[in-house]
């Protein structure tokens, strides 16, 4: 986390000290501290400081912390503790990182595969079809498929022939 004093969690080490000040955030609808809070996002190894900070920039709606949920997705050191990271994508319009999220859906956790899933669920009717196919592709790849795999199949499928109708 940055220690730059304009920072709004300058100075606050303790987890649940950094929680509440998110929940001061939320409660207070403070949006002027996103850039604060993305920071923390990037940087803390808290996992519940991290779906702390992810729900509040969710519920802000702060486009711009999609990447860094991305790059969190592919960290290793987050492996164990991504499924709120795939919750907090539902609420942001993010169609263009399904490939991401097939790939979530194959190797993640139960959590992992039922907020991925659930993101499938939520995906419009019509969608481009060449995310479709590279997100079919990466799911179709996966050797010991499951059910999340199959009905994530079965989405795309639906939204192909949508697309194609």
């Amino acid at each position: 986390m940055s220690d730059s004093i304009n920072n709004v969690f300058y100075g606050l080490s303790n987890p649940e000290q950094i929680i509440d000040k998110i929940d001061e955030l939320d409660s207070a609808n403070d949006m002027s501290f996103a850039d604060d809070v993305k920071t923390l996002l990037a940087t803390t190894s808290d996992d519940n400081v991290r779906n702390a900070a992810v729900l509040l920039l969710a519920d802000w709606k702060i486009d711009t912390a999609v990447p860094i949920i991305i790059k969190l997705l592919n960290d290793e050191a987050t492996k164990h503790s991504r499924g709120t990271l795939i919750y907090a994508l539902q609420f942001f319009d993010a169609t263009d990182i399904l490939p991401t999220i097939a790939t979530q859906i194959g190797i993640g956790n139960f959590e992992v595969k039922e907020n991925a899933l659930q993101f499938f669920i939520d995906l419009p009717d019509q969608l481009d079809q060449s995310i479709i196919n590279k997100s079919l592709s990466i799911l179709e790849n996966f050797a010991n498929k499951d059910k999340y795999i199959y009905d994530a199949i079965d989405i795309l499928n639906e939204i192909t022939e949508n697309n194609n109708s």
